[in-house]
């Protein structure tokens, strides 16, 4: 891994606060508009992306069993079972998916939602790249036979296609490592600040 890559993994944590600082200083959409069906499609977005990011999450956790919030990359084998047999990266997809939540919840659909949605998008998919050259790196052949049939993120071949099956097969010979509960309360600070951050969103509104 290269200093540059080091330094993203790193510090990925402080990047993305730096991101919710830039979004919360932009000016917030209205909380009460006028034209109340654009008030509750806004509404309504943030809240299904929310919820995609959140099982998506939790899903990734029951599979990937006991995990840190380290500065350094480690891997005692690779995850191929559950989520993980249709994408690569479920949990930076969930990233994604939160982060357009959170913004689209702060400034609705404008081109600065667009703007900072695009910001989020690309960070986490330079994260992904990061993580892959890593786990290539570690597993080898192992890595490449599974990262030619599993997409970086979802798409619809690999949600509709006939590889589906196939997958569904193969990683439920594998059961998860925890209960979608018990996936949940391990990730209890990421919901923590989950849940500040749209404290924040709602206190920019009034201010």
């Amino acid at each position: 891994m290269n200093k540059v890559s080091a330094f993203l993994y790193r510090f990925r944590g402080y990047i993305l606060g730096l991101l919710a600082v830039g979004v919360l200083l932009c000016p917030a959409f209205p909380l009460y508009d006028e034209n109340a069906r654009i008030q509750l499609l806004y509404i309504y977005g943030a809240c299904v992306f929310y919820a995609l990011g959140i099982i998506l999450r939790v899903n990734a956790r029951k599979h990937i069993g006991a995990h840190s919030r380290g500065k350094k990359h480690e891997a005692d084998d690779l995850v191929t079972s559950g989520v993980y047999a249709y994408m690569r990266h479920p949990l930076y997809c969930s990233n994604t998916l939160i982060i357009w939540g959170a913004i689209i919840l702060h400034l609705g659909f404008t081109p600065m939602m667009f703007f900072w949605g695009c910001i989020g998008f690309w960070f986490e998919l330079v994260l992904a790249k990061i993580e892959d050259r890593f786990l290539e790196s570690r597993f080898g052949d192992t890595w490449r036979a599974w990262a030619v049939k599993t997409p970086i993120f979802p798409n619809l071949s690999c949600l509709f296609g006939n590889t589906r099956k196939i997958k569904s097969a193969l990683s439920g010979r594998i059961p998860p490592k925890r209960t979608f509960m018990q996936a949940f309360c391990a990730d209890w600070s990421s919901w923590v600040w989950f849940l500040f951050f749209n404290f924040l969103i709602l206190i920019r509104k009034f201010i």
